[in-house]
């Protein structure tokens, strides 16, 4: 009933005659609003005073489910505002009404002296694109006409100015800022009412959750170490702080995709490839809301990275025929090469600081390869100076020793390279300047080698061992290869035998000694004396003997008993020496 009558009279009110409305007059819903700092509350509203006015009457209370109470009544028809005393600046809730004939003609809607309530900022972040851009909830306060952001400048510096300008509101729960060249930026908000646009707290912050910067990343690429380092401020002030930053990426067109998380604040990103396509962000990730992240920037490069030696493998090592010593390798051809050497016994052998000029082997001429075993290794220096060694190989070193028995004694130093494993020793022989044959293929670092004494040349035999490996290495196809020895040689020492009897005209026609590898006497002599001690023959050639004749004169001596001499020189050095008799027949 009281509604039908409410609704009657505001039907009448409605279709009144214009001049008897502006006799009955007008009020409009009031504005109340603490004054921040001063203890008041400042209530004021619009009114057109009816003909019989008598007052306004302002009312308020501190408790909705409270009765309101009168607390001015002012006289004056044109004053339409009121300081009242809230030194508290708590709540307050007014109404205005307006008394004519002595009755409340007009009563205005109650409002509140507070702000509407400014919603938590959910986030701020970077678009893909690039851009700033803010996002809130929405305020439960229902007289919000909008929203006006702050913007702290300069960054860090406390304080905040409204943005774009005052009074320019936003009215949904977005804003990109279109125009920001500084990507790193802290932004407040504050819900505006319709009374409250002077913005009561202007240049203060968020008042629910404090304002909200986005994050801003930055890199540093070391070339030299292929590591990218990624640095970013902390998110601020979600209420329950950020649970984690994801770190995405994008390598070389790949789809994007999560590649770590971490609470920290930095990441370090490896190995970064020469020419890789990168583009990284951040992602903070609210710990109240997982689903609620607020991105960085992107930072896109194509990397210039150092190349650096990826491989480098010692991969042969031989004394050539000719008594130098070779040596081959395998490395990286694309690292950044600034220099490289091939070092013996830790000595620069070879040396070149031109990229292009990227030696696979040399040729160590200057080694000593039949007096020792020399180790190889080759050392590169990229352009962000790092060093890279390859294995280290040893050559075998052969020593021949002319034993008794007929037979020449090898032992050699075993083949040495990292990655290879030794097969077996081939050895090679060869005499009187002919090519050399294999003789035997042992396991061991020792052989003996018997000697034909039917083979006048083989007194001074020269060998070679060669060795068979198999070498394995990281990432490479497994080889075989063969490492050669210098070539040693040994000279066996003559064997000397006497007869003691000749007959020149029988079958033993003159006296000589019989030797075993005559080649091998250095210097030599014979010479035969009658028993009176007369020389009667010299011979300075092993293998001329004496025929019974007198060498002075050619006559032919008797039968008889006649004293030589002889004395030769080994190869060694040693001097042989023998004195006897023999007899000459006739």
């Amino acid at each position: 009933m009281l509604r039908i009558i409410a609704l009657f009279s505001l039907l009448f009110l409605l279709f009144l005659p214009f001049s008897l409305r502006g006799q009955l007059g007008d009020l409009s819903a009031p504005c109340a609003r603490v004054l921040v700092g001063i203890g008041q509350d400042s209530v004021e509203w619009s009114a057109t005073p009816c003909a019989n006015f008598d007052a306004y009457e302002v009312y308020s209370r501190t408790d909705t489910l409270a009765p309101f109470l009168l607390i001015a009544s002012i006289t004056d028809p044109a004053q339409r505002s009121l300081v009242s005393p809230n030194s508290s600046e708590g709540f307050i809730q007014y109404q205005i009404a307006m008394i004519c004939g002595g009755a409340a003609t007009h009563t205005s809607i109650s409002v509140s002296n507070q702000r509407p309530i400014t919603p938590n900022l959910r986030r701020v972040y970077i678009s893909p694109s690039q851009q700033l851009v803010v996002e809130w909830e929405s305020s439960p306060s229902s007289d919000v006409i909008g929203y006006q952001l702050y913007k702290e400048n300069p960054y860090n510096s406390g304080n905040f100015f409204p943005y774009p300008t005052l009074g320019q509101l936003q009215t949904g729960n977005q804003f990109t800022d279109a125009t920001a060249t500084d990507l790193l930026a802290r932004f407040a908000i504050v819900a505006v009412s319709p009374c409250n646009k002077s913005l009561l707290g202007e240049g203060g912050v968020d008042s629910t959750t404090g304002p909200h910067t986005s994050v801003f990343l930055a890199y540093d690429l070391d070339t030299c170490n292929q590591t990218l380092h990624l640095s970013w401020n902390a998110y601020e002030n979600w209420q329950l702080g950020v649970s984690a930053y994801e770190i995405w990426a994008s390598i070389n067109q790949a789809a994007p995709r999560i590649i770590d998380s971490t609470s920290a604040l930095l990441y370090s990103y490896s190995p970064v490839e020469d020419g890789d396509e990168l583009q990284f962000w951040v992602r903070p990730i609210e710990t109240s809301r997982p689903s609620n992240g607020a991105p960085t920037n992107r930072i896109s490069l194509r990397a210039r990275a150092n190349r650096p030696m990826g491989f480098l493998h010692l991969t042969g090592l031989s004394v050539t025929s000719s008594g130098q010593i070779e040596a081959e390798w395998i490395w990286d051809t694309s690292a950044e090469l600034v220099s490289g050497s091939l070092q013996r016994d830790g000595e620069v052998v070879i040396f070149h600081s031109a990229a292009a000029q990227r030696l696979n082997s040399a040729l160590d001429a200057n080694a000593s390869p039949s007096t020792q075993s020399h180790s190889y290794q080759v050392h590169t220096t990229d352009r962000c100076g790092f060093e890279v060694q390859s294995g280290i190989g040893q050559t075998i070193w052969l020593r021949t020793t002319a034993g008794e028995n007929y037979t020449n004694l090898l032992q050699w130093s075993p083949f040495m390279l990292t990655g290879a494993q030794v097969l077996e020793y081939q050895v090679y022989k060869s005499v009187c300047g002919q090519a050399a044959q294999r003789i035997a293929t042992v396991a061991d670092t020792t052989y003996s080698d018997r000697l034909d004494v039917q083979q006048a040349a083989q007194y001074n035999a020269c060998y070679y061992v060669l060795a068979v490996a198999a070498l394995s290495l990281p990432s490479q196809p497994s080889r075989y290869l063969y490492s050669r020895s210098n070539e040693a040689c040994a000279l066996q020492n003559a064997l000397m035998r006497l007869p003691n009897a000749f007959a020149p005209s029988g079958h033993n026609r003159e006296f000589r000694p019989a030797f075993v590898f005559p080649n091998s006497i250095e210097e030599y002599s014979m010479q035969i004396f009658d028993r009176y001690g007369k020389r009667l023959f010299e011979s300075r050639a092993p293998l001329v003997g004496w025929d019974g004749k007198d060498g002075n004169n050619g006559e032919t001596l008797p039968q008889g008993v006649y004293v030589f001499r002889i004395r030769l020189r080994q190869p060694d050095g040693t001097w042989v020496e023998e004195q006897g008799t023999v007899m000459l027949i006739r």
